[in-house]
């Protein structure tokens, strides 16, 4: 169907870790005043978030992870969706950060800071650290590292050269078709938090 001002896009990124599945989505905000009629905008917005968001995480995610899967849905038009899957076998799809890897729950994590009161803070937990970037329980990740993933994370989508979807925390539920009248807001800044849990990734719990 195509995209238009104000639509919202979800990009889920799916990895896999110790035979566990681990999922982290992100929403994007279509602002370009004129949209795409075609599908072809799935996959610009795909190419990018590869580029530009997926391969910068990978830097902080150790080898025993591999990226399986991405999703790409027009939430507002609840019709428009283009998946992709990866093979776990090429280097390009696996973590790069070392080999040595850790509890699939253990997490770096960085806030999404809300630039109004229409939501809480959003929050990214990305499995596959590394135990060469962790010492006495404390993340010893590198700063030029972590300052190239809140980048990725503040950074606008793009078709081409031109800038048209902007990361957004949405309020939740969610339930599309949601139009153009979902409660958002923007991201004003990213602040790492350290090394997290995320429970649902532990024995007994979630998938």
């Amino acid at each position: 169907m195509g995209v238009s001002q104000g639509q919202l896009i979800q990009i889920i990124g799916t990895q896999s870790q110790q035979l566990q599945t681990v999922l982290n989505v992100y929403y994007y905000r279509w602002f370009a005043v004129i949209g795409d009629s075609t599908l072809g905008y799935l996959t610009a917005l795909a190419n990018d978030f590869e580029t530009r968001v997926r391969d910068v995480i990978r830097t902080i995610q150790n080898a025993g992870l591999s990226w399986t899967g991405l999703s790409v849905k027009n939430l507002s038009n609840n019709v428009d969706i283009l998946e992709r899957a990866y093979d776990p076998a090429l280097l390009g799809t696996r973590g790069a950060a070392g080999a040595t890897t850790g509890p699939t729950f253990l997490t770096n994590t960085f806030r999404l800071q809300r630039a109004d009161l229409t939501t809480r803070n959003g929050y990214k937990r990305f499995a596959g650290v590394d135990e060469a970037d962790v010492a006495n329980s404390v993340s010893v990740l590198p700063a030029a590292l972590v300052t190239n993933v809140i980048a990725a994370l503040l950074a606008d989508l793009q078709v081409g050269a031109v800038p048209t979807a902007g990361h957004v925390i949405v309020k939740r539920p969610i339930v599309p078709p949601v139009g153009t009248a979902y409660m958002f807001s923007d991201i004003q800044d990213v602040d790492f938090r350290g090394l997290g849990s995320q429970n649902t990734r532990k024995i007994g719990r979630g998938i």
